[in-house]
């Protein structure tokens, strides 16, 4: 007959619940413009209503929740965004920031709480003025807003 120790039982589940909570679940969604660009649109702006695959997964200590999205050069469309529970990409401008190339425009943001990986990627689409997110990306940083309106008010005081 086998014999179980209160207390070592209490500790071989108390080990089973830390693995347990060692997960957070991420969104995992897909979108990539297509001559129907509205067709899985929601995983760029409203991930609470992805219609298609599983809205969010489990994700271990090893991996992040990770959002992905690549911009038109000029901020004026969004080409793709693909969020899930993986290695994040090495990015040469860090962490959670944004790359500008001559053809298009790379962000990567990763986090490990429950769901955080559901901004809106929309929100960095932009006016073609030249002010605001377009203007805030140089070679892959992204400045804070009010540095944005500061710089933009300086060069109209020098007339550029």
């Amino acid at each position: 007959m086998t014999h179980f120790n209160g207390p070592l039982v209490l500790a071989v589940l108390a080990g089973a619940v830390s693995v347990v909570s060692g997960f957070v679940d991420c969104y995992s969604c897909s979108y990539t413009i297509t001559a129907a660009p509205w067709i899985t649109y929601e995983c760029a702006n409203d991930t609470d209503h992805v219609q298609t695959g599983s809205v969010q997964v489990p994700c271990p200590d090893s991996l992040y929740c990770v959002t992905k999205v690549v911009y038109n050069a000029d901020l004026t469309e969004i080409r793709s965004v693909t969020r899930g529970c993986m290695v994040p990409d090495t990015v040469r401008c860090g962490v959670n920031c944004c790359d500008k190339s001559l053809y298009d425009v790379s962000c990567q943001y990763q986090c490990r709480t429950d769901g955080c990986n559901n901004r809106d990627v929309t929100t960095k689409l932009n006016e073609r003025s030249g002010t605001g997110a377009a203007a805030a990306i140089h070679s892959g940083v992204i400045l804070p807003p009010f540095l944005v309106l500061f710089s933009s008010f300086i060069m109209s005081l020098l007339g550029g």
